[in-house]
């Protein structure tokens, strides 16, 4: 043999040695590949599962939506009735608030220009007034 030979022999049993002792890990790693395969097939079987439930509560879902479209629909004149109740009470109040103030205002004006002497003949009217009714009752019989 010359040296060509022996160089490729003991390249050889290093090779030897190398997949000997490579050996347990390619059979751990073709373990845990079988494994992994066995998982992923699992997952595939429940994510298809839980596509189906997917689907049906998406159904549902649209379902529900569509009824609850609906009903606002119908309620959408309701509101609007209200809206316009409530402008027209907002527009009365208004007009109310405005006849309050201008009252409020004359009384003022009245308040201001009435003279005491006025106003006490207008207290003197009204007691005479109540004295005479008083005494007209007590003058009538009792029946």
């Amino acid at each position: 043999m010359d040296w060509l030979g022996i160089g490729v022999l003991v390249f050889a049993i290093a090779f030897l040695i190398a997949v000997f002792s490579l050996l347990p890990a390619m059979r751990n790693l073709a373990k845990t590949l079988d494994k992994t395969a066995t998982t992923v097939a699992q997952l595939e079987k429940s994510l298809d599962e839980i596509t189906g439930e997917v689907k049906v509560t998406l159904h549902n879902t649209n379902e529900t939506i569509m009824d609850v479209n609906e009903k606002v629909t119908k309620l959408n004149p309701l509101f609007d009735m209200i809206h316009d109740s409530g402008e027209a009470a907002h527009r009365a109040s208004a007009a109310l608030s405005t006849y309050t103030l201008t009252r409020v205002n004359a009384a003022k004006q009245e308040a201001v220009t009435a003279q005491p002497d006025q106003v006490s003949g207008i207290i003197k009217s009204i007691a005479f007034l109540y004295y005479f009714r008083k005494a007209k009752k007590q003058q009538q019989p009792d029946v």
